[in-house]
């Protein structure tokens, strides 16, 4: 994006043109593109029947996993969903996959080890959040919330 700025300068105008150029702080990271909520069911169980719940890994297991790095890996790789579990993992997807449903929210008592403040899930249990106003939808269908502006009005099987 280009700016043409006009300043007076002694009587006389000169015309100076800058490029706007969006870029992080040193020591700063960009923040994901949308924002993300937490599932009203925040606690999931995973691996029900050996079906893993969100099937796409985020990234390898980190000892820097929060919910806003998992969020922002998902966000960056095109998914809706983002899921953390034990602590250190991070999954993606745009649908609950296989039995996997709500669970008792005790069972995600593992803490971020990049933001003790908040909890990463649990044993074979996930903390979920979603991105924007998208559904959380059970598998194995998906259902895309959005397309350039226009949202779905029902949905057929």
């Amino acid at each position: 994006m280009y700016a043409t700025a006009l300043v007076t300068l002694l009587g006389g105008s000169l015309a100076v043109s800058a490029k706007a150029i969006r870029q992080p702080l040193p020591g700063r990271d960009i923040e994901p593109r949308a924002w993300w909520s937490p599932a009203i069911d925040r606690c999931w169980s995973d691996g029900v029947d050996n079906v893993r719940a969100l099937a796409t890994p985020g990234y390898e297991p980190s000892d820097s996993n929060s919910p806003q790095e998992c969020q922002r890996a998902c966000d960056m790789a095109g998914f809706n969903l983002a899921g953390l579990e034990l602590g250190r993992e991070c999954w993606c997807g745009n649908a609950i996959e296989g039995d996997n449903n709500p669970v008792d929210p005790s069972r995600c008592d593992a803490d971020c080890p990049g933001n003790d403040k908040e909890k990463c899930g649990g044993v074979l249990a996930l903390s979920l959040f979603y991105k924007g106003n998208y559904d959380v939808v059970n598998g194995p269908a998906v259902i895309e919330p959005e397309w350039h502006g226009y949202g779905n009005a029902s949905c057929y099987a």
